[in-house]
This record gives C-alpha cells, sequence and structure tokens, in this order.
C-alpha cells in the first residue's frame, strides 16, 4: 500500500492512522498485514523524520503577529495564544468549541481535548485529553473564551490562511508558518524553563498530546463532571510548563 502523490512523512501519518483506526474496531494484526509492512518500510527510509521543520516563533512576536494582522479579531488573538500556550498544531484547535473549555478562571484555563486530535475519538479516556494552562496570557484566554458561543467552532483560521497571511508581514515574521507556534514554544520551553520544574510525561502530554506512561484511562473514565475532571488535569501537571510559557 502506498500514496504516491504524498511526502514519506504525510503516508506514514495517514498510514498510522488507518491502521489505529482498524486496530481499535478490532480488525486482528493478521488483517492489518500489508499496512503494517508498509509502516515499518517507511520507518526504515526516515519517513518518521520531517525533512524540514518550521521556523521556531519568539516569544515576544506572538503578539506582534496578532497586533499587525489585517482585520485580527478577538477569536484571532484566542487562537494565536491558545497554539503557543498549548504547544499545538492549527489541525488541534481548528474544531475546539466553548464546551471544551472545561475551566476558565484568571489564573487558570483547563481544556478537555475529548473530540481531537483523532486518536482521542477512539480511545478518550487518555491523559492527555486534557491541558492546564497557567501563567502569562491565562487571563486573556479566559476573557475571550468567556465570549464564545455555545456549540460553534470559534478559530477563524486554518494553517493554509495563516500561512498566506504571514508572507505579507515584516521582517523576521514573514518567514513564519502556523507549526512555527509549536516549534518556538518547545524551544522556547528548552532555553527558559529548568527541566526539574517539570516532569518528562508533561512535556509529552503537551508535544505529542500523548503519554509515554498512559495510566490514566480508568481515573479519566469514570470522571464524570467538570469539577473531576479539572482534579485529574492538575495531576498530570501540565501546568508546570504552561505557567512559563
Amino acid at each position: 500500500m502506498s500514496c504516491p502523490n504524498l511526502e514519506f512523512t504525510s503516508q506514514l501519518t495517514y498510514i498510522k492512522e488507518v491502521s489505529g483506526t482498524f486496530y481499535r474496531m478490532g480488525v486482528p494484526a493478521v488483517d492489518r498485514q500489508e499496512l503494517l509492512t508498509t509502516m515499518r518500510a517507511l520507518a526504515q527510509h526516515g519517513a518518521s523524520i520531517p525533512e524540514a521543520q518550521a521556523v521556531p516563533m519568539q516569544r515576544e512576536h506572538v503578539q506582534r503577529i496578532i497586533g499587525l494582522w489585517p482585520g485580527a479579531t478577538q477569536l484571532h488573538k484566542l487562537a494565536c495564544l491558545v497554539l503557543w500556550k498549548t504547544m499545538s498544531r492549527c489541525d488541534d484547535i481548528q474544531y475546539l468549541t466553548k464546551e471544551n473549555f472545561i475551566h476558565l478562571a484568571d489564573d487558570e484555563v483547563i481544556i478537555d481535548w475529548w473530540n481531537l486530535p483523532k486518536s482521542h475519538r477512539g480511545d478518550p479516556y487518555v491523559a492527555c485529553r486534557f491541558t492546564v494552562i497557567q501563567g502569562p496570557w491565562t487571563a486573556e484566554i479566559a476573557e475571550i473564551a468567556r465570549t464564545l458561543s455555545p456549540n460553534h467552532y470559534w478559530c477563524p483560521f486554518d494553517a493554509t490562511m495563516f500561512d498566506a497571511m504571514t508572507r505579507y508581514l515584516p521582517d523576521p515574521l514573514n518567514q513564519y508558518t502556523a507549526h512555527s507556534f509549536k516549534r518556538g514554544a518547545s524551544e522556547h520551553r528548552v532555553n527558559f524553563i529548568p527541566q526539574n520544574l517539570y516532569e518528562p510525561h508533561q512535556l509529552s502530554l503537551l508535544l505529542k498530546h500523548t503519554n509515554i506512561a498512559e495510566i490514566a484511562r480508568i481515573s479519566n473514565r469514570y470522571t464524570g463532571s467538570d469539577r473531576s475532571a479539572c482534579a485529574v488535569a492538575r495531576y498530570w501537571g501540565t501546568q508546570n510548563i504552561t505557567r512559563h510559557l
């Protein structure tokens, strides 16, 4: 199985998603053999290593981009701040609604990614469905999020729109793409947050929306209220990183 019109990295991502969906449907490995063989072949050819990376965004440029964005609204500001504080891609926040913000306070915002990314829909009880935002920009995020309409996708742009807009900004802002938020926040974490302030699994929860040692399914499965969900979210400690971003 192959997808000749896609780059190796995109082929590997697509085939992983298909294979994972079949796995969650109960399809045995013997019936997914062609997919698994193709995944191994692509990985051996370096498909899991991106050929190009986005230019990391500088933290001080986040607000500057918002200010220079033609016709920018509060929703544009919210999207940019959430992208940075959660180390996310545009695809991650594209279908967020007000309901995903299960806790809104000036000093703390908690996002429940229950319906995304794709893996969460098939396995909704993973620890990485929660992100606790604290520190700079938390009050701004909470203030705007409170004004959102219920059950409405609020993100006003996708990656293509963002990349097209930045081309018209002055140097060095015109070198950024939508993925620069994730790259920039990650590098900021390396340069400015002492590693003894957070555990490795907390970084994986943010960067990859996945947990190296996933032991939270039962806790999350039996968490019925937003109040209990907030307690579980804080337990996993993503706030140890976001409060410094």
